[in-house]
């Protein structure tokens, strides 16, 4: 249910191998921003296409989740993701917005049913993913 997900400034890939290369695991998944469907509301610019969209680093059962984001900031840049079924994020979700900032709207998205974000009253920093049907 839930997995650490770090967030980098454009080096990210460089991460994931050094991850890798440390805890050993398997590299389950490592998009790049090139690799999403074009979208008018999240356009990808040059300096970002071959940024790390989604990294996945499986260890021992556990996953360590990572990206690179123009809203990086040392020291603030890791997050809690949740991995539920859409119902649950949903609930999850009521209780957390209260008071929250930063949202991101639980909206569908082509690598998941429903996904979002938002910094909760104090503080911390939530992602809500629900498992496309082949991750179930």
């Amino acid at each position: 249910m839930f997995t650490t997900y770090m967030d980098f400034n454009g080096n990210g890939k460089e991460a994931l191998a050094l991850y890798h290369k440390a805890f050993g695991g398997e590299i389950v998944r490592q998009l790049s921003y090139k690799d999403m469907p074009p979208n008018p509301d999240f356009p990808v610019l040059p300096h970002q296409e071959n940024w790390l969209l989604n990294g996945e680093l499986e260890i021992n059962g556990a996953r360590l989740l990572m990206s690179d984001s123009e809203n990086y900031h040392l020291g603030n840049n890791m997050k809690i993701n949740i991995t539920e079924n859409e119902q649950r994020l949903k609930e999850i979700w009521d209780v957390l917005k209260d008071g929250a900032t930063n949202l991101f709207e639980l909206t569908p998205t082509f690598f998941s049913p429903l996904h979002g974000g938002l910094t909760d009253k104090f503080g911390v920093r939530w992602l809500f993913t629900a498992p496309v049907e082949e991750d179930r």
